[in-house]
């Protein structure tokens, strides 16, 4: 395949150094993609190439504190909304004023905002497994506050794990079984999510993803504000769900999706990491959806 090899980049934004691949052609329309919780960049290894084949340049970029992208310098951790100013310094610095905006489950969550945020940005809107962030109701604010101070705490104490390439196996085997997702794909985000210790002992490895994303979260929006932001996308929207992916509460799935003025719903073969495990029929629907 013309473009199954990606090209590794790096891209400095206001407050971030990005890494990421990117497939296609230069002159190929652009697709932002943006991967799911504790994945990377290589989320899109099998989605990529095939784009690149149908005339798209795809940059997927991992996200801060995943892959190659630094963590946060500040000991606290990550907020959702933090996300979408990150992704305007990154469309900025690739000079894209406006593009195709593909998410991933977590990805999706965050490209959902953004979409909702600046809607004149983006042409096309496609999400997989995902629409929208989790909501939380205003009751439980102070006990989700108090949850995540006590967890930033105890982490402190904490001291990164450390592997050697006779681990591997079995981290893909334990990756695999999360999702669920096969361990071909497994494979491929493990690959680029562990990174050598520096002036560790020899072929001694450790996670580049920043352990601080594994906290509970600080604060949720309630289900009232992310709908308001969904109301408030205007590009044409495909929403992409494994037969066998994520389960979705029915009531509040169907009330996001309502919202969307102009939304189509695709369900395909396989589970939340569809594109991944199998990108063909993906790709083709996406093909088609972001022409």
């Amino acid at each position: 395949m013309k473009y199954e090899k990606p090209e590794e980049f790096d891209i400095e934004s206001a407050t971030w150094d990005w890494s990421g691949m990117a497939w296609g052609p230069m002159s190929g329309k652009p697709v932002l993609a943006l991967h799911g919780w504790l994945d990377n960049a290589a989320s899109f290894s099998g989605l990529g190439p095939l784009l690149a084949e149908k005339g798209y340049r795809v940059f997927a970029v991992d996200l801060p504190g995943h892959g190659g992208t630094p963590s946060r310098d500040d000991p606290y951790g990550y907020h959702f909304v933090d996300s979408v100013t990150a992704v305007a310094e990154l469309m900025d610095s690739l000079e894209l004023k406006t593009v195709r905006l593909l998410g991933h489950s977590m990805g999706a969550g965050i490209a959902s905002l953004y979409a909702g945020t600046f809607p004149e940005r983006i042409s096309h809107l496609a999400l997989i497994e995902g629409l929208g962030p989790f909501s939380g109701v205003e009751s439980e604010a102070p006990a989700r506050l108090r949850k995540h101070v006590d967890a930033v705490m105890a982490l402190m104490e904490k001291t990164p794990p450390v592997y050697t390439a006779k681990d591997i196996p079995g981290l893909v085997k334990k990756r695999a079984a999360v999702g669920p997702l096969s361990e071909a794909g497994a494979a491929e985000l493990i690959e680029r999510a562990l990174t050598p210790i520096e002036d560790g002992p020899r072929g001694a490895l450790t996670w580049r993803t920043d352990v601080r994303l594994k906290l509970p979260s600080a604060q949720r929006m309630t289900e009232a504000e992310i709908l308001a932001f969904l109301k408030a996308i205007k590009a044409p929207t495909l929403l992409v769900l494994g037969e066998k992916g994520m389960a979705f509460e029915p009531a509040l799935a169907k009330g996001r999706q309502d919202v969307i003025k102009n939304l189509q719903l695709h369900r395909l073969p396989g589970g939340h990491h569809l594109h991944l495990d199998d990108p063909g029929p993906v790709s083709d629907l996406l093909a088609r959806f972001l022409a």
